[in-house]
């Protein structure tokens, strides 16, 4: 592998920073590395995904001639460097390569889902990333494990769903393989990067499995009851029932006064209603006009 890198690029020149980027542009990943005080090296690593194109999406969301999954996007690298063009296979290599990070052997990555997330995900992201980098449910607290079961989904519709995040950490490891030739037995030494996952504890499972309860509307009253029935009827719950009584008997106070003004403006239109009905009438000819 070339220096300073734990992967084999698919173009020579390439770094980490290179497919972080891509992942960045398409607005596939959030990352946000975090160190340790007074420290320059990355301690722990957050990546949430937020969306994986297909390759249908990839030609669609750039609108180039050909689509295809050679259609390329311009993005740039570094700043006062010259902008690079990408391909759909390169996207696919920014997810194979981006969590081979070390920096330098304790560095471990916190990954989620964003909530709310389409959960249909490309074939191939499920046999490359998710197979390798994603969790197993042996990590899962018992009530975790429970919820998983009862819901009866696969595992990855089931930590996308409720955003499960964990903590993926990997290292180099050597392992022994034999090779067995007629009646002889090859032992061959191969090194790997041994990839583990764990539970993370800080992970408030229980508000996420806490059942909903229902929203109680209250009750309206009819279009034929009034005002003042409601509220005379009104029950007031116990933890404000002197506020509501209060209010109540404001309201029907205010009602009573509007009752009485109203009587009193009939009074007074009766009365200007009489004079009116008592002074003769003025007959207009058609000549007349009315000003």
């Amino acid at each position: 592998m070339p220096p300073g890198l734990h992967f084999i690029p698919s173009r020579p020149h390439l770094n980490i920073q290179f497919y972080e980027n891509i992942l960045i542009s398409t607005h596939s990943v959030y990352f946000e590395h975090l160190s340790r005080e007074n420290s320059s090296e990355i301690d722990y690593s957050k990546f949430k995904i937020q969306k994986i194109l297909t390759e249908e999406e990839w030609c669609k969301n750039y609108n180039y001639i050909v689509k295809t999954p050679f259609t390329y996007k311009e993005i740039v690298i570094s700043t006062g460097k010259p902008p690079m063009f990408i391909s759909y296979h390169d996207y696919i290599d920014a997810w194979r390569n981006i969590l081979f990070y070390q920096d330098p052997h304790h560095h471990s990555w916190y990954i989620t889902f964003k909530q709310n997330m389409k959960t249909s995900f490309p074939h191939w992201w499920v046999l490359d990333w998710w197979k390798k980098f994603g969790p197993i449910d042996e990590i899962f607290p018992a009530p975790v494990k429970k919820q998983y079961v009862a819901e009866k989904l696969p595992l990855l519709q089931f930590v996308a769903k409720y955003s499960i995040p964990w903590i993926l950490k990997w290292e180099y490891a050597t392992s022994p393989f034999i090779f067995h030739e007629e009646n002889n037995n090859i032992t061959f030494t191969y090194l790997s990067q041994d990839i583990s996952c764990k539970w993370w504890n800080k992970f408030n499972y229980e508000t996420i499995f806490a059942p909903k309860t229902p929203i109680k509307l209250h009750e309206f009253p009819t279009l034929n009851s009034s005002f003042k029935e409601v509220v005379s009827n009104k029950k007031p719950s116990t933890s404000t029932s002197a506020i509501d009584s209060d209010l109540a008997q404001v309201l029907l106070a205010k009602i009573e006064e509007l009752q009485n003004d109203n009587r009193q403006l009939r009074r007074e239109f009766q009365q200007v209603s009489s004079r009116c009905s008592s002074t003769p009438s003025i007959h207009l000819s058609d000549d007349d006009e009315l000003r």
